[in-house]
């Protein structure tokens, strides 16, 4: 016989529903003003989500849930990475750049671990919904922000740069999948697809054309799986195992892919700089073509091992990572990061294929979203990105799972 759940303090629910509304509502709205916020409103969900379940008497199950988490084929494979990662400060071309990375990143990756631990016993599906208002919100202050010459964030001190909306529309986009996924349970389509929409206005008005290139990568593998999903199931990760093991060629096979008046037409995205970026990267992988250059270290490596005396190809590296996180596994960990990250999407292909196929469209469009945007954008290890990945999954679980086991009266 099932056990009859504890009964929960009355504040146990307050704090559960401010942990979600932080993560739903707070997170990407101030990420549109604040837009490296997302790890410390996900560091107070985290901490309001163990207060509520610690008040409810599940705290033993959050527990246990966590370590069935840690125990999954992919959490054992991203262990296996960040025990790399720490491994490379030991050669590493910039050992307090890599050292910071671990402080920046360590944290935010145990929040999040928290966070989804705890969603099973203080979120519903229907918060998915409220994430649909909070991202609502966020496309408002994105194109306000854009109109008014960043009035917000002059108001408030933040650096009001073209880039800090760049930012914000990939942070906001990226979450867009739990909500069509929930939308598209119900049959509520013309809802999706507005949510859709307007995600990528928000994306347009901040001139993110990562965020554009995600969403509309994204969107294509959401169809193909509505017809085929085993067979979109495969393509993606095919696609994605060619993209990660062909970074070191990215340059040149993007040079002769791409004819000079596309580049040209793509100048506002910077498509030439990035062709020229990858190029110089992807040569400087052979330097350390095993273990890398060490973890967060690609805008070092224009000093690294062996130096090089080009002086205009160094300055075209200098202080900058590769804008693709295909080649920045190769630059920083080698192809032994290389081979981890093969292990974890190996082992992420095999969760989805015994999943349920009810939100498998989407969860390959999130996929898609990640895969199209690190092509393009911003460093893998960036904790405001980490923290980003890290609530799209939350929210994706919360949105097809049932509802929370702990209400009075039901069984545990």
């Amino acid at each position: 016989m099932p056990r009859a759940a504890p009964a929960r303090p009355e504040a146990a629910s307050p704090l559960a529903r401010a942990a979600i509304v932080c993560l739903a509502v707070a997170m990407p709205v101030t990420m549109a003003i604040a837009n490296k916020s997302a790890p410390v409103l996900l560091g107070a969900a985290a901490l309001l989500a163990l207060l509520s379940t610690a008040l409810s008497g599940t705290l033993p199950h959050v527990w246990r849930r966590l370590g069935a988490l840690l125990l999954r084929p992919p959490a054992l494979a991203l262990a296996a990475g960040a025990l790399l990662a720490g491994a490379s400060v030991g050669w590493s071309v910039d050992r307090a750049i890599s050292l910071r990375g671990i402080i920046e990143g360590a944290p935010v990756i145990a929040c999040a671990l928290l966070a989804a631990a705890c969603a099973g016993d203080i979120a519903r599906r229907r918060d998915t919904l409220l994430l649909a208002a909070g991202l609502a919100l966020a496309v408002a202050l994105i194109v306000f922000e854009k109109y008014s010459g960043q009035s917000i964030h002059r108001l408030a001190g933040a650096r009001a740069e073209g880039i800090e909306e760049k930012r914000s529309a990939i942070f906001a986009a990226i979450l867009v999948w739990p909500v069509v996924s929930v939308f598209a349970a119900k049959a509520r389509y013309g809802a999706a697809a507005a949510v859709f929409a307007a995600l990528a206005l928000g994306a347009g008005a901040a001139h993110s054309g990562a965020a554009l290139f995600g969403l509309a990568a994204g969107a294509g593998v959401y169809c193909l799986a509505l017809l085929g999903p085993r067979f979109t199931l495969g393509l993606t990760g095919l696609l994605l195992g060619a993209a990660l093991t062909s970074a070191p060629w990215h340059g040149s096979i993007a040079a002769r892919l791409m004819p000079a008046n596309l580049v040209a037409a793509l100048s506002e995205v910077h498509a030439g700089q990035r062709i020229a970026i990858w190029s110089e990267f992807g040569g400087r992988v052979w330097d350390e073509p095993v273990y890398g250059h060490g973890f967060n270290t690609s805008q070092e490596i224009y000093r690294g091992r062996p130096a090089r005396s080009d002086a205009e190809a160094n300055r075209l590296i200098e202080k900058i990572h590769p804008h693709n996180i295909y080649i920045q596994i190769w630059i920083e960990l080698g192809a032994a990061g290389v081979a981890l990250t093969c292990l974890f999407g190996a082992a992420l292909y095999r969760s989805l294929s015994r999943g349920p196929r009810e939100n498998l469209p989407a969860r390959l469009a999130l996929a898609a979203f990640i895969g199209a945007v690190g092509l393009v954008s911003h460093s893998l290890w960036q904790p405001w990105w980490l923290a980003a990945m890290a609530s799209a999954c939350i929210f994706m679980a919360v949105g097809g799972g049932a509802e929370p086991r702990h209400r009075e009266g039901a069984g545990t």
